[in-house]
This record gives C-alpha cells, structure tokens and sequence, in this order.
C-alpha cells in the first residue's frame, strides 16, 4: 500500500490571557512543549507582560509565535 506522507505545520494553541504569574517551571514547561510539538509551531494566545517577559530576556522568544486578541472596538467620531 503506497502512501505519500504529508507534513503540514500545525499550530498548538496556548491560551494564557489572564495569567498572573509565570515563573521558571511554566516557562521550562512550555520551551519542552514547543520543541515536542515541532515541526507545529506553539502559539501563546493574548500574553501579558508577566508571560511575554521571560520569554524575551531568555532569548526563548523565537521557539514560538504570539497572537494578541482583539482589543475593543472603538466607534469612529462622530458615529
């Protein structure tokens, strides 16, 4: 049975909107779930500064991709 294999990048989602804290084990955590899922990109949906941060001083930033949710919608003047 012949089969052609397929590799499609998936995305694994993350979603830590609301998180307060994120220390050394979140962090370590996620760097290990980022380099399971490859070739999928790990996404981290709407960090704040205390998930983002660690990210950028240790330099992991780059193992994933960040998606920020939409802010709220402003009517324009005058409306």
């Amino acid at each position: 049975m012949g089969s052609t294999a397929s590799h499609h990048a998936a995305v694994r989602v993350v979603d830590v909107a609301g998180v307060t804290f994120f220390g050394s084990a979140a962090l370590a955590y996620l760097v290990r779930l980022a380099r399971a899922a490859s070739p999928a990109r790990l996404q981290l949906h709407s960090p704040g500064r205390v998930v983002r941060r660690p990210w950028e001083i240790t330099g992991a930033i780059g193992m994933l991709d960040v998606t920020e949710a939409p802010g709220p919608t402003t009517p324009p003047p005058g409306s």
